[in-house]
């Protein structure tokens, strides 16, 4: 059973986001006989499988190598970053791309490349970040301007400006604000191996 928590400020979001999880959580899928496999937390330690944050979402997934140990630890993480920008969306577009969130968590190490996981979650490669994008991106977060990463890169500041609107349209951002808010939570606290995916 995956393991959610909601990290935020944002009272609205919390109560609002809640909800819509005990809701999901009490209906069943479609086409199946069970209920969504998950829980609500309140604590993020120890690392729950997802947590929803005001602007992005965080899958850890676990690799368990040997199964026979119910109290295995798992060998090596693979996080993945989802933005999570649900602004003019209604509900039932809210309730798929948690879906999808859900779907990813719970295929695991079952996918082992990101093309993997473009396919179990029915993601199209092209409406995710290019490696250039994804490079920009990082460099944002870690306090770059176009100026900066066009030198560092060797590209025009206009070819970085636009990797970075086509990065903010993919992302489902509606400003550079947003872009850079959640770059510069990647660039703190993420690993060079942790996976950025657009639903």
């Amino acid at each position: 059973m995956l393991q959610i928590v909601i990290v935020s400020d944002n009272a609205y979001f919390e109560v609002g986001l809640r909800n819509i999880l005990l809701k999901m959580s009490l209906r069943e899928a479609p086409g199946e006989t069970s209920a969504l496999p998950f829980t609500l937390r309140h604590t993020e330690f120890p690392a729950p499988d997802i947590i929803f944050r005001d602007f992005m979402v965080t899958i850890n997934i676990k690799d368990y190598k040997n199964v026979r140990n119910a109290c295995t630890e798992p060998e090596r993480d693979r996080t993945i970053h989802i933005p999570f920008i649900c602004k003019a969306q209604e509900i039932s577009e809210i309730e798929e791309k948690i879906r999808k969130i859900i779907l990813i968590a719970s295929n695991g190490y079952n996918t082992q490349t990101r093309t993997d996981i473009y396919k179990a979650a029915g993601l199209k490669r092209y409406l995710q970040l290019s490696a250039t994008e994804n490079v920009i991106m990082v460099l944002t977060g870690q306090g770059n301007d176009t100026s900066e990463i066009s030198r560092l890169l060797h590209r025009s500041e206009r070819t970085v400006g636009a990797h970075c609107r086509n990065a903010i349209k993919k992302m489902g951002m509606e400003n550079r604000l947003e872009f850079y808010k959640y770059a510069a939570y990647l660039a703190k606290y993420g690993g060079s191996d942790e996976i950025t995916l657009c639903l």
